[in-house]
């Protein structure tokens, strides 16, 4: 946090220059990802039950205001995802994919926001196991 105090610059024979003290400004520490499964920039891969996808984030700032997007590529946003607290700073968001061939090839994206404007972006391919939806 940094701390604004009270100047007076001087202006020579016209006075001085004198500002009010400014109101503290904490520097937004924007939310970093812990651990993803499966790992960032892998792949999702779809057997007979599906798959569950998460993210742990933490936010020293304040964790509690983070929220989570889920989408699919070519389906949207996706509904049912679950958020849990995951220590002081730190929440965790996971979804299950069902088994449907529709997934396969598009890529499945987490968005965690801070509601600061900074976020943590996580996206990963979709396959199918072979065998997996026969």
């Amino acid at each position: 946090m940094h701390t604004w105090i009270r100047a007076c610059i001087p202006l020579g024979t016209a006075g001085c220059f004198y500002f009010l003290p400014l109101v503290p400004v904490e520097d937004n520490v924007p939310p970093t990802l812990v651990r993803a499964s499966p790992a960032r920039n892998g792949s999702v891969i779809l057997t007979d039950r599906g798959a569950v996808v998460y993210i742990v984030v933490a936010d020293q700032d304040n964790a509690e205001e983070l929220t989570f997007l889920w989408e699919m590529s070519g389906s949207g946003i996706l509904s049912g995802a679950q958020t849990i607290p995951d220590g002081a700073n730190r929440r965790a968001s996971q979804i299950q994919i069902p088994p449907e061939a529709r997934f396969a090839g598009e890529t499945l994206t987490v968005i965690a926001n801070d509601n600061s404007g900074t976020t943590v972006v996580v996206s990963w391919l979709v396959e199918i196991s072979e065998g997996a939806l026969e």
